[in-house]
């Protein structure tokens, strides 16, 4: 309990050390660059996740979905309702019944391939594009880290020069510093709220007997 008291109190601090040292390492220049990328990856992903799942799934899912979905259908018409009730996974019988098809608007004289549509339509709607818009929201947010990173080298190569050198990195401690300030208070609050939800634990306890933490956490009251 003693211990982990002070490895808390301890965290706001070495996040704050780290970053200086890593501001130092990385330089200005490159922080800036890869924080702009950062920045430019988020915002581009919240624009455009949605649309590239909508791309992937027209293009290269949703016909091989319903002609897998139809042959389900196709292989278990003959047992009638039971049987394809077994045969389709929940995840899509869930989607039957969102698509406004009962058990027995399976087997309808409504032709396979209209029923097939209209399940995968409207699985693609509740599990699938959710799905698919947060794989594409990381893919472009770690493709902008990847460019940010790039431009950074080019820069680091520019930046060589003994006088720029020291700017650059003297610079880099003092961004560094300041996003250090912001993360470690970051991990304060995250700290304390986790024990509100965590009365009774070994956890709630360290964090309510380390001072600093609740020092850290009034301050941070005071100029939000």
């Amino acid at each position: 309990m003693e211990n982990l008291r002070y490895i808390l109190s301890a965290v706001p601090f070495v996040i704050l050390i780290a970053s200086v040292i890593a501001g130092k390492i990385r330089g200005f220049a490159s922080m800036v660059i890869q924080f702009i990328m950062t920045v430019a990856g988020v915002i581009f992903a919240r624009e455009y996740s949605s649309e590239a799942a909508d791309f992937v799934i027209a293009n290269f899912f949703h016909e091989r979905f319903v002609n897998s979905i139809s042959e389900k259908l196709i292989s278990g018409i003959a047992g009638g309702t039971a049987e394809i009730s077994k045969i389709l996974p929940a995840l899509l019988t869930e989607a039957a019944k969102g698509a406004g098809l009962s058990a027995d608007g399976l087997v309808s004289p409504e032709t396979i391939s209209a029923v097939s549509e209209k399940i995968a339509l409207s699985a693609e709607s509740m599990f699938v594009k959710p799905l698919f818009s947060v794989i594409a929201f990381v893919i472009i947010l770690v493709l902008a880290k990847v460019i940010g990173r790039a431009f950074s080298k080019v820069a680091d190569l520019i930046l060589k020069l003994p006088l720029i050198r020291d700017a650059n990195e003297g610079l880099g401690a003092v961004a560094g510093a300041i996003l250090g300030v912001i993360v470690a208070a970051f991990s304060v609050v995250v700290m304390i709220t986790a024990a509100d939800f965590l009365p009774g634990t070994k956890f709630a306890a360290a964090v309510g007997d380390a001072k600093v933490l609740a020092w850290i956490y009034e301050k941070l009251q005071l100029i939000f």
